[in-house]
């Protein structure tokens, strides 16, 4: 009686470990997040980079931004100047609301190419984005204070429905569904990439 008490409970982690071993093999995750340029117009620089010791069957690879209030993305144009790729944004940002006015936003950005039959997931991806009018605030002393807008790295996702390992992540952390962005993912959902 005893003895079956306690291989249940191995058992049970033997299931969570095994599930989870398509994450564990990923040796390599770099995300590098420059925010460049001057002024009004600036452009959100990721470079990815994530390496396995198995292959990536077919997976897809997207980013989710989330673009401060003090910025915003034209959604009537963001499409034609992205190379590889395809930007999804849920509501339209009002481009005329100054900064203090507006809200935060996420921007889901889609790699169009699969990555098939590769170790490593690689790419570069430069989204433009443009800061808002930030109204004049003076600072103790009467000299006018600079605005501050603040971007954080973006969140990666892979969506890998025929990698058969890949599906059986439902015991790990990490998932997450984009449906209401109109990112479907092909497996069961995307599993995020925490950089290393």
């Amino acid at each position: 009686m005893k003895l079956s008490w306690l291989i249940l409970p191995i058992l049970s982690i033997l299931v969570l470990v095994d599930g989870c071993d398509w994450l564990m093999k990923i040796k390599e995750k770099k995300v590098d997040f420059k925010v460049l340029g001057a002024g009004q117009h600036r452009v959100l620089a990721v470079k990815t980079r994530i390496v396995s010791e198995q292959r990536f069957l077919e997976c897809r690879l997207l980013y989710e931004f989330e673009i401060p209030d003090g910025a915003y993305i034209d959604g009537d144009s963001i499409n034609s100047t992205l190379i590889n790729h395809k930007a999804y944004i849920k509501d339209p940002f009002d481009v005329e609301v100054m900064q203090g006015h507006a809200k935060r936003q996420k921007v889901l950005v889609l790699h169009s190419n699969i990555i098939r039959r590769s170790f490593a997931v690689e790419d570069n991806l430069e989204l433009p984005v443009r800061i808002r009018y930030h109204p004049a605030k003076e600072a103790a002393l009467g000299t006018p204070q600079k605005a501050k807008v603040v971007f954080v790295t973006p969140t990666v996702a892979l969506d890998c429905p025929n990698d058969y390992e890949s599906l059986g992540l439902a015991k790990c952390v990490g998932k997450r569904s984009y449906n209401s962005f109109s990112v479907q993912s092909q497996a069961p959902y995307w599993v995020l990439i925490e950089p290393l």
